[in-house]
């Protein structure tokens, strides 16, 4: 929709459809004021400044770059390091499950030999005095 009467116009476009019945449902694409010069001019004007300069602004940027980096690194190899230490004590203490569950065991085994030997020497001193 535009606005002949005024010196200022406001383009309106749909991105769904370009014809004139659905203009009012489309985004804002650019507002012209009257002493502002246009986008073809400001696009062939634009210059960029770097202060204090380009060389001095992109070893700034590389040596924050190379600092964030060479951290980002040792932030992994410490991740790492944490993540195997992790890894070794869980398979400690599975280690350790096993040795324990098998003395227990083998402790067992023992004790009951012991308690069956002392009860067959009780019968057995039982049956001598009989």
């Amino acid at each position: 929709m535009r606005s002949r009467s005024s010196p200022r116009a406001l383009s309106i476009r749909s991105p769904r459809s370009r014809s004139a019945s659905s203009s009012f449902l489309g985004a804002i694409t650019g507002l012209k004021l009257p002493d502002a010069p246009s986008d073809e001019e400001l696009v062939s004007a634009a210059e960029v400044m770097f202060e204090p300069n380009a060389e001095a602004f992109l070893a700034y940027l590389l040596s924050h770059y190379l600092s964030i980096y060479i951290y980002q690194v040792l932030f992994n190899a410490k991740a790492s390091e944490q993540s195997a230490r992790m890894v070794a004590m869980k398979n400690a203490t599975d280690n350790a499950e096993d040795l324990i569950r098998d003395l227990k065991l083998e402790y067992n085994k023992l004790r009951q030999g012991n308690i069956t030997k002392e009860l067959l020497e009780i019968v057995g001193g039982q049956l001598v005095n009989a």
